[in-house]
């Protein structure tokens, strides 16, 4: 029981707390998140994963998502925003309610989607998986953001 609650508290909690910049969108409501982005000026990067069933997910994930350099960009530039639809250990009631919410709102059609939204709330950029470097697509996300 005890590996149970450790377990959600790790896939759940953490990510909420892991970073100013980033919320978990299964947790908070994206008008949070969008009000989020409006007041401190930030972009918002929401990224639709497939946790353990999605190869693309896996790949990106690891090669962009994770790295060093991406996360310093993140918080730095954006409010980011993962969205992990996962098989094991099953969504809550809750979180279900808003994974089919979100991905009706941002009309997500394939994992991984990933958004990139201006803080007035249009849409910018809109993507599956690619095969970048780390490095390679935080310049494509450089060139999108207005100059700080």
């Amino acid at each position: 029981m005890n590996r149970f609650l450790a377990a959600w508290f790790c896939i759940l909690v953490i990510p909420c707390i892991a970073g100013a910049s980033q919320v978990n969108l299964l947790e908070k409501d994206l008008a949070e998140a969008t009000a989020k982005a409006a007041e401190s000026g930030k972009y918002l990067y929401v990224a639709f994963l497939g946790d353990g069933w999605s190869v693309s997910s896996k790949r990106f994930q690891s090669k962009v998502l994770d790295s060093a350099e991406f996360k310093e960009f993140a918080e730095e530039h954006v409010i980011y925003c993962p969205v992990m639809a996962r098989s094991h250990p099953r969504l809550g009631k809750k979180q279900t309610a808003r994974l089919q919410s979100l991905v009706i709102h941002l009309d997500v059609k394939a994992y991984p989607t990933f958004i990139l939204i201006a803080p007035d709330g249009k849409e910018i950029l809109r993507h599956g998986y690619r095969d970048d470097t780390a490095n390679e697509y935080i310049n494509l996300l450089k060139a999108l953001l207005p100059s700080t």
